[in-house]
């Protein structure tokens, strides 16, 4: 039986880089407009102890859906072309050690409180030092260009050093680790998902077994029962992952038994279903909550997530179709880089004290207006991508 090829010819999956692009497209504007007054309740992040899920709720955990999405195929092709077990191991640390740093310094640039360097300053150059450090810079084979790469993330690194030497947090507080960040969260998430992609790689059902353990796991820790945690995190969040691995399985083993892509679509709606379920189930017992992290978060949003990935398949990958268009494309492919670039335009924003009318700040106007700023982000990451400027872990 004949089927669509189940990559694009650069050897990424369509359906993930268009949903990791809505997705980040959705994030720089609900980042954006957590400022604007005046729009319904339901645009904004629900309080800690309110039964809601507004838009805002939804966009880490599809983050988390899409990084899981993404583990199977990324590792996988470390694998094929001959990278040791060990080299992969490696990969997947210091991957999860650099989400981790950044996280600790964006979470601790929130609580900044002076110092040698204004915020601004403190802001602008913390971003110049990511990209000096996790810069994807191009391969060459000439010694002296690569030692040029090597003098540039060095640079980095001492001056990520430098400021966190001279930071200086509220009432005098040292630089530590107020919460992870959503770069911290993301990393444990990568670690703990990838480690466990590798053990259960040959196998979808002692895939689907894993998934139902850190499932159950996040259950009892939502219980009271909380299990000892060899990171640093909830498993509420890294049932997130681990149930965009298991979809990414499926749907490399339905192909790989030349099944109909149909197939794939029926199982996630159904499974959909069944996550719908387990909403109802769990209300009782747990608020919707994503601060709280609850179970009956994870089960709602799985429960949106499932079917909009079988709709984005549906209309480009099982078709043939790769094409992303090109004003959400760098949101896909660049994502970290689309993340940084509003901290960067804020430090620059105050260091030039550029005038903000208070009607771009309320109602339409105000929702128009991050609108407009989060596709220039995804636009001049496009740009940046261009001319070899890209943060890549």
């Amino acid at each position: 039986m004949a089927t669509t090829p189940l990559t694009n010819t650069s050897g990424r999956l369509t359906t993930i880089d268009l949903l990791r692009g809505l997705t980040m497209l959705l994030m720089l504007l609900v980042n954006d407009y957590a400022g604007v007054r005046g729009l319904p309740h339901w645009f904004y992040h629900a309080a800690s102890n309110e039964d809601m899920l507004g838009i805002s709720d939804i966009v880490f955990p599809a983050f988390l859906f899409a990084l899981g999405l993404s583990i199977p195929f990324a590792l996988q092709k470390r694998i094929e072309r001959g990278d040791s077990l060990l080299s992969t191991t490696g990969h997947i640390l210091l991957r999860s050690a650099a989400l981790v740093v950044m996280g600790l310094f964006t979470v601790n640039l929130e609580n900044y409180g002076g110092g040698p360097l204004s915020y601004p300053v403190w802001e602008v150059l913390m971003i110049v030092g990511f990209f000096l450090v996790w810069n994807d810079y191009p391969r060459t084979d000439k010694p002296a260009r690569k030692g040029l790469w090597w003098v540039l993330r060095a640079i980095g690194v001492a001056l990520l050093f430098t400021l966190f030497l001279l930071y200086e947090g509220h009432e005098g507080a040292p630089f530590q680790q107020h919460w992870w960040g959503i770069l911290g969260l993301i990393g444990w998430t990568y670690l703990v998902c990838a480690l466990l992609y590798m053990v259960v790689r040959r196998s979808l059902w002692v895939a689907i077994g894993v998934w139902v353990a850190v499932v159950l796991l996040a259950f009892l820790q939502h219980s009271g029962i909380s299990p000892l945690s060899f990171v640093p995190s909830d498993w509420t969040l890294h049932a997130f992952g681990m149930t965009g691995i298991v979809v990414s399985m499926l749907l490399r083993h339905n192909t790989a038994k030349g099944k109909s892509p149909k197939q794939f679509i029926i199982i996630l709606c159904a499974a959909a279903v069944v996550m719908l379920v387990g909403y109802f189930l769990c209300h009782p017992h747990w608020i919707i909550s994503k601060i709280q992290a609850t179970p009956t978060w994870l089960c709602l949003c799985l429960a949106i997530f499932l079917p909009a990935v079988a709709l984005i398949y549906a209309l480009t990958d099982m078709r043939g179709k790769h094409h992303i268009p090109r004003w959400i494309a760098p949101a896909g492919s660049a994502t970290l880089t689309c993340y940084m670039i509003p901290y960067l335009w804020y430090g620059i924003d105050s260091l030039l004290g550029i005038p903000h009318p208070a009607a771009l700040w309320h109602g339409a106007p105000g929702f128009f207006r991050a609108l407009i700023f989060a596709l220039l982000c995804v636009w001049i990451a496009g740009v940046l991508s261009k001319v070899k400027i890209k943060l890549k872990l």
